[in-house]
């Protein structure tokens, strides 16, 4: 498509240049230079022009990612861009997405990184007290699970098939979290289909095999993330919530996380009334309030069961905070990545639908559920600067990445789904490709703490995600931090060559070791393991 010539604003800073109408992107290049700003079009919200800027040829472009494009350009174009835009900004169909329009080729290997074998394997499964089934490898146990499930040794194929049949979309209990320490573990289900009275003595059974294997061998707790008044709501419907008369070893407690719909109006009103006017800052207070009260358990050696109505929205919020908090190991790169996969993409978050990718998934089903957990952990960031290898900007990239629909694993509600549609074959990983590009999104302060996490969990320490939702995307102190270490290696280099000038060769003297991808610089201070003032997060 020909160069179209155009004056942009792109974060409310005017640029003269060119625009162009590509295959997926629109491609914005400021005048004869090779600078370039790619949009895809899957990223579009909405491209919209009041009655002003109808008569000036001016076209707004909102993104799902909350930046905001300005255009203007010749009346004689006008037209074009608008329909290539929004023809384009919804696929047709899952299939019709750009991920499935790649070029480039599809390995094994790359959708081998990351897997939940590979992740049950790091928490030394199977032991005495886990074993592995198979009994899901075609998906006739439930059909929203993965292939490979983790259960107590003592469970026979019975008594899982016999509980399975007892939960919201077959969804059993299975364990998604093992802490290597006391074995305190988290296991994850869909509400059970209680009713008023029903009952499944496979279902308790299995639950008491859970907490058998447990330190304590008693006391487990059963954690409904929803408002009590959700649950009798969905008791009257035939499902529920257990009844803890029958389940001997467990104890019940309630919790406040709302549902989709309350959480996709939330966000609506945080992009059009503002943070002040919004309740969304108290929606992630609570996902992180319900994320500490499952770490408190585990961490006193019990066994602790997470489940919302069909157990993939809030609870995999929950599951996948708790354990963010009480492993180390996820607030690495390949850990966090892994820990996406394992909660999200393998235990069957409806990806496809609550990110709305396509013209087959329903307005009506889609919710900032992934958003709301990726703003979960820029919260523990401020608190925790220091104690994860990547910055708040590796969290905007995965949620800009995943929207944009030019890899495969988020395209599709479960991993039967991307199956029958061909995403292990057809398209790229996104998690591979953003491990091989991490370099970018060094934490450079950070020195890895190898506790638990101890968040201060009141509404006071929940901070306004500004570099998201005003999509300033960058962070002035992560930015002057790579300046320094930039400037560090610059005069490391310079010092290098002016000793090799005065002793007539190369310096025998050996390099200083680097620490944690920081070269070594005098008079560093020490380092600061938790921050209650905001002053490292984004200003």
């Amino acid at each position: 498509m020909e160069l179209i010539p155009c004056h942009f604003y792109e974060d409310g800073q005017r640029k003269d240049g060119t625009l162009q109408l590509d295959e997926n992107h629109l491609v914005f290049q400021v005048g004869r230079s090779r600078e370039k700003t790619k949009l895809a079009y899957q990223m579009i919200k909405l491209a919209q022009q009041d009655d002003q800027q109808r008569l000036i040829s001016q076209i707004d472009i909102i993104t799902k990612s909350f930046k905001k494009f300005t255009l203007d350009v010749s009346p004689a174009p006008l037209g074009t861009i608008l329909t290539r835009v929004n023809s384009r900004s919804k696929a047709p169909s899952l299939r019709e997405l750009p991920a499935f329009k790649t070029k480039e080729p599809v390995t094994v290997e790359e959708w081998d990184e990351f897997t939940l074998e590979t992740e049950y394997a790091m928490m030394k499964l199977p032991n005495n007290e886990w074993k592995i089934t198979d009994l899901n490898k075609n998906f006739g146990l439930c059909s929203t699970y993965p292939k490979v499930l983790a259960v107590p040794t003592t469970a026979t194929d019975f008594i899982i098939q016999g509980s399975a049949k007892f939960r919201s979309r077959q969804r059993l209990p299975i364990l998604t979290y093992l802490h290597g320490s006391n074995g305190g573990s988290i296991v994850r289900c869909a509400q059970p289909m209680a009713g008023a009275n029903n009952r499944s003595e496979m279902d308790e059974k299995l639950l008491e095999l859970c907490v058998d294997t447990s330190r304590s061998r008693s006391n487990g707790l059963i954690v409904d993330t929803r408002p009590m008044i959700n649950a009798m709501a969905n008791r009257a419907q035939g499902k529920g919530y257990e009844n803890v008369e029958h389940y001997q070893k467990c104890s019940f407690e309630f919790h406040g996380i709302e549902n989709i719909h309350v959480m996709r109006k939330s966000l609506e009103s945080l992009e059009q009334k503002g943070w002040l006017s919004s309740d969304w800052l108290k929606h992630i207070y609570a996902v992180l309030d319900v994320s500490n009260t499952v770490k408190k358990v585990v961490q006193e050696g019990r066994t602790v069961f997470v489940h919302c109505s069909d157990g993939w929205d809030r609870t995999s919020q929950v599951c996948a905070g708790a354990a963010l908090m009480l492993c180390p190991r996820y607030r690495t790169f390949s850990g966090f990545l892994s820990l996406i996969h394992k909660d999200w993409i393998s235990f069957g978050h409806k990806c496809a639908d609550r990110l709305n990718l396509s013209r087959e998934n329903s307005d009506g089903e889609a919710s900032p559920i992934f958003l709301q957990f990726l703003e979960f952990v820029y919260q523990l960031m401020q608190q925790f600067p220091q104690s994860f290898e990547f910055t708040s900007s590796f969290l905007i990239e995965i949620y800009e990445k995943a929207i944009s629909c030019s890899f495969g694993d988020f395209c599709g509600n479960s991993i039967k789904q991307r199956e029958e549609l061909g995403v292990f074959k057809l398209t790229k990983c996104l998690l591979t490709h953003l491990s091989k590009n991490r370099e970018q999104f060094r934490n450079h302060l950070y020195e890895e703490y190898p506790g638990v996490l101890e968040p201060e969990v009141d509404m006071c320490f929940i901070k306004f995600w500004s570099e998201m939702y005003h999509a300033v995307r960058g962070n002035l102190v992560n930015d002057a931090i790579e300046r320094l270490v930039h400037e560090n290696d610059s005069l490391r280099e310079t010092v290098k060559m002016l000793e090799e000038a005065v002793n007539g060769g190369p310096s025998t003297k050996d390099p200083e070791p680097e620490k944690n991808g920081v070269k070594n610089i005098e008079n560093v201070p020490p380092p600061i393991k938790k921050s209650t003032s905001g002053l490292l997060g984004p200003l």
